[in-house]
């Protein structure tokens, strides 16, 4: 009997402990959300290095793992990559919400980041709602020739819907690599360069705790070297940016947009996927990745508007700012400086010009700077001017029980508005 006593205790405990070992599996997140900081799935080879530079196990300074932000406790200095605005949850196209495609952000910790290291790998940090062991891909869209849009004196002569300005697309294939794709014109759908395996990317978990569970960091690089050969780019070369993943394993977006999934820095509502792209890159001053890397590259100016119409012998020019008060605004004839304002309250005003200034025909642009970004675009709301005079506004209006009344220069059109301040 003891004999046959103890092989089924002994049995009892192999599936115990392959019934932890298949729980571990499971729950890993869970797990794993108890050490922030941790990489639970390491680069191989020379990679381990390069995303792990002190070889302890950890993306945080230290083995204590990350305590209050990982932005400032990260054992690489990644610098945040400029968006629109925070990025929101629970925006994906496809796949599960606050899942392994959602981008997530806490307004403190930013979705996307980067670093070029003294050997000059490139390195990328996403910040997910989840990670699981699937085959997904996770894209930078990268814009070299300051080129993007379809309209206005810097549109892309390449543009269309999937792609309306890139000239390069990084992709972190997870499960089989790191690819680099020409997206350039008629894109090139298969990799022109190829880091096979898991020499090139880590996974580890993050301090926040958006969606009310662990997030995770993928964590990715290139050899900029092979940039440099490949398309004659250098870490001094102005660069614009978008971030966006794809629920298809080892996939150019810019080949397979229906998968698509997320777009870090935007929520959707901009439309389209090439709306989107041109928010995004329209926020951003062509920044080289060195001035990147060193912190100097900041968000630009949106575009002040100009009132109109404009008429000939105009003395006073207006419009409208989002930025903050004291943004700085300077008005433009046939691309020549007329004048500086400021904003106030939303608005600014240009007064005091000579009656003589403004003829039918010219164009009148205006450009804005606030304090902490680069100077706007120029070309945004250009207006021209009219020799015809501005119609009489009405004289009286009244909402009167079902109607509308009020007296107004004889023949002139009127037109009611509802909900719109003109």
């Amino acid at each position: 009997m003891v004999f046959m006593k103890r092989p089924r205790k002994n049995n009892n405990n192999f599936q115990l402990l392959f019934l932890l070992l298949l729980t571990s599996n499971v729950i890993g997140d869970h797990l794993f959300s108890q050490t922030k900081g941790l990489i639970f799935e390491p680069a191989t080879g020379i990679g381990a290095s390069i995303l792990d530079p002190n070889s302890d196990g950890y993306v945080s300074m230290s083995v204590l793992g990350f305590i209050a932000n990982d932005n400032i406790e990260s054992e690489i200095p990644y610098i945040p990559l400029i968006f629109p605005g925070t990025e929101p949850t629970s925006d994906v196209e496809n796949g599960p919400n606050c899942g392994f495609t959602d981008f997530v952000d806490s307004g403190v910790e930013d979705p996307t980041l980067f670093f070029l290291d003294d050997a000059n790998n490139w390195l990328f940090r996403f910040r997910m709602g989840s990670a699981i062991s699937n085959a997904k891909s996770y894209s930078v869209l990268i814009d070299t020739d300051n080129l993007f849009g379809n309209s206005g004196p810097y549109a892309d002569p390449d543009y269309t819907e999937s792609n309306p300005g890139f000239e390069i697309e990084l992709v972190l294939a997870t499960k089989f690599g790191v690819y680099v794709y020409d997206v350039d014109g008629i894109p090139n759908c298969e990799p022109v360069i190829s880091y096979d395996g898991t020499t090139n990317y880590q996974k580890s978990i993050a301090h926040s705790e958006i969606c009310g569970s662990a997030n995770y960091f993928l964590d990715f690089y290139v050899v900029f070297d092979d940039l440099t050969a490949q398309f004659g780019v250098t870490p001094e070369t102005p660069m614009r940016f978008a971030i966006i993943d794809n629920m298809a394993a080892k996939k150019s977006t810019v080949c397979n947009p229906n998968s698509a999934s997320d777009i870090a820095g935007v929520d959707g509502s901009c439309g389209s996927l090439a709306s989107c792209y041109e928010l995004i890159i329209f926020n951003q001053a062509g920044c080289a990745p060195a001035d990147i890397n060193a912190g100097l590259c900041q968000p630009k100016t949106s575009c002040p508007s100009i009132n109109s119409p404009v008429n000939s012998g105009d003395t006073e020019l207006s419009g409208f700012s989002e930025e903050e008060d004291g943004t700085l605004i300077n008005v433009y004839r046939n691309g020549i400086l007329i004048g500086e304002t400021t904003v106030f309250g939303g608005a600014w005003t240009l007064s005091g010009l000579d009656p003589l200034l403004l003829i039918e025909g010219d164009t009148i642009q205006s450009d804005a700077l606030a304090e902490g970004k680069e100077i706007s675009f120029d070309d945004c709301n250009v207006t021209f001017v009219s020799d015809l005079p501005c119609s009489e506004p009405p004289i009286s209006a009244a909402h009167c029980g079902k109607s509308i009344q009020g007296s107004a220069v004889e023949g002139a059109l009127i037109k009611i508005y509802q909900g719109v301040s003109l």
